[in-house]
């Protein structure tokens, strides 16, 4: 039996299930054991990336993040990784007013990094992304040179991960039929 290391691209997630679904309350222990009957394997381990938030950004969704995380840290065999929010200044190009956003940083490279080291270290046999970035599909190409079959998951499929993938698994109504939490 194939054994199966899934990578979680946090924020693109949450974006995907936001815009998608209106909603974000995913059961991940559900959804992973999903994915690992849908691909017929033994599920080994998961990988979660994202950014903390930052207090002085708001303490609402500050508190929100870290219950999640939490509760993420309840799911056996699951490791959260955080990278770094940093801000980032930006000009309006119409009225040149300037603004600032929160840049995530030392994510989508820890992913790349893990994945590789993973495959390198015969750590699984199909690695599963899910995320819908199409800049992974040269580490998508890497971990199939390396021997291994590598998946991705998203809401709908995305050229550049398509032309490398062993194959796309569309997470749509049906496949989160049972995986939303109360």
């Amino acid at each position: 039996m194939d054994r199966i290391t899934v990578y979680i691209d946090g924020s693109n997630f949450y974006h995907l299930l936001k815009t998608g679904f209106g909603k974000t309350n995913v059961d991940f222990e559900r959804f992973i054991i999903k994915i690992a009957d849908i691909l017929q394997g033994r599920l080994v381990h998961v990988h979660y990336y994202n950014s903390p938030r930052r207090r002085e950004d708001g303490e609402n969704e500050y508190r929100a993040q870290q219950k999640f995380l939490n509760y993420l840290r309840t799911i056996p065999d699951f490791t959260i990784h955080l990278g770094r929010l940093e801000p980032r200044e930006k000009e309006c190009p119409e009225c040149k007013a300037k603004y600032r956003i929160m840049v995530e940083k030392g994510v989508d490279v820890n992913i790349g990094v893990d994945m590789v080291k993973g495959a390198f270290d015969n750590f699984f046999d199909i690695a599963v992304l899910v995320s819908g970035d199409g800049d992974f599909s040269p580490l998508i190409s890497t971990v199939k040179h390396m021997g291994k079959k590598a998946f991705y998951a998203s809401t709908t499929p995305t050229f550049a991960l398509n032309r490398v993938a062993d194959d796309f698994l569309q997470i749509n109504e049906v496949f989160l039929s049972d995986c939303w939490r109360e």
